[in-house]
């Protein structure tokens, strides 16, 4: 929710970061289809997943920014 006020705070498409979590879901999966465990040394981290770890379900964060209206007030920029 942090991220979607930030967005809606200066006036930046809650879609585009949507997108951008798309995408990033979209190259781990291909990433994962390419390497399977029996390839993947166990001592090797997807940095990726140790990064958003804490994080929910990508699924799950992209939903309300699909949803959001863009929530613009000019005031709020800065100039």
């Amino acid at each position: 929710m942090y991220a979607l006020s930030a967005l809606q705070k200066v006036c930046l498409s809650p879609k585009a970061f949507a997108d951008i979590l798309q995408r990033l879901q979209a190259q781990v999966e291909r990433d994962d289809n390419k390497t399977t465990q029996k390839t993947r040394p166990k001592q090797d981290v997807d940095p990726i997943s140790e990064i958003i770890a804490s994080h929910p379900d990508t699924k799950a964060r992209i939903e309300p920014f699909l949803q959001a209206k863009q929530n613009c007030n000019q005031a709020n920029v800065l100039r």
